[in-house]
């Protein structure tokens, strides 16, 4: 009975050094393997095959009928499992596939988009899906390999590289600072019209030894940050936004001499798929591109 399961690569090469060989003296030496180990493995492998495949002489060895066929058959095998261990050692030198990422409108447009076309002529083998999302989701469920979100992750199956960290600041256009008034303390939020991220930091400012918590109804409360810039743009409030939002000219940061809490980016992935090729390059890169911008090693 022939158990192929039971039946070790490594026995087949052995067979196969030792027919080209000629004799088992002859493969004990260019193997370094004793003559006597090379045969007992030789005899465990016709044991696991139920028949012999070489008539032993003191002159050497000689294929029977049966081990004639199994040699044309072990000699393609092992050519396929060296191709295909080669296949392998090719990939990881050389990542292919496509990354499915999910990130959020406002992080695409404002830290990754303007590495991703060097990232592709750097990696022509690697293909990209791009997701915007502007809530957490199930990476697990959706297929996704690699997320990037604002905040701390506390998902223990996940690998959090934190990339860098946002200032945050109160901002508000001119206009509307005209119509209702400059706050020049936290108390005074609680009178104006206040646009909130429903899953973004939280109101809290400090100054030395003081904190305030801005409690008060937020007028506009959404999930993405791109809405709150247009509402500040369209003079319909004040919102807390990271510091990239503060580029428009008819913007005021308001309470400058408080602090919020900076929050930190982080780009996830899961522990057991580090290692993938194109996971492990692109996560790479954007560490790298980052570090360069910053001039600080970021992630951890």
């Amino acid at each position: 009975m022939i158990h192929h399961q039971q039946i070790d690569l490594n026995d087949m090469r052995l067979f196969v050094a030792v027919v080209r060989a000629g004799s088992l003296s002859k493969a004990s030496e260019w193997l370094h393997i004793p003559k006597s180990r090379l045969s007992r493995r030789l005899t465990e492998l016709e044991q696991q095959l139920g028949t012999t495949l070489i008539d032993r002489s003191r002159k050497g060895v000689r294929l029977n009928e049966v081990g004639e066929k199994f040699f044309e058959q072990a000699q393609e095998m092992l050519a396929y499992a060296e191709q295909a261990i080669n296949a392998v050692q090719n990939s990881l030198e050389t990542p292919n596939g496509r990354l499915k990422i999910t990130i959020s409108t406002e992080i695409l447009r404002n830290i990754l988009a303007p590495y991703l076309a060097e990232f592709l002529a750097l990696y022509p083998q690697i293909s990209l899906d791009i997701q915007t999302q502007n809530q957490n989701i199930n990476m697990l469920q959706q297929g996704i390999d690699i997320a990037f979100r604002i905040g701390d992750p506390i998902h223990h199956d996940i690998v959090a590289r934190q990339l860098k960290t946002f200032q945050l600041g109160l901002y508000a256009t001119r206009h509307y600072l005209e119509r209702y008034g400059i706050p020049h303390q936290p108390e005074a939020l609680n009178h104006h019209q206040l646009l909130q991220k429903d899953d973004g930091p939280a109101w809290i400012l400090h100054k030395q030894q003081q904190t305030f918590h801005v409690h008060s109804p937020k007028r506009v409360i959404s999930n993405d940050f791109n809405l709150l810039e247009r509402l500040v743009n369209d003079h319909a409030g004040i919102a807390l936004l990271p510091e990239y939002y503060a580029h428009h000219s008819n913007w005021q940061q308001l309470l400058t001499d408080w602090q919020i809490e900076p929050v930190p980016l982080h780009l996830l992935y899961y522990k057991n798929r580090g290692s993938v090729p194109v996971i492990r390059a692109f996560v790479q890169f954007i560490i790298d591109k980052l570090q360069d911008e910053t001039g600080n090693e970021k992630g951890r």
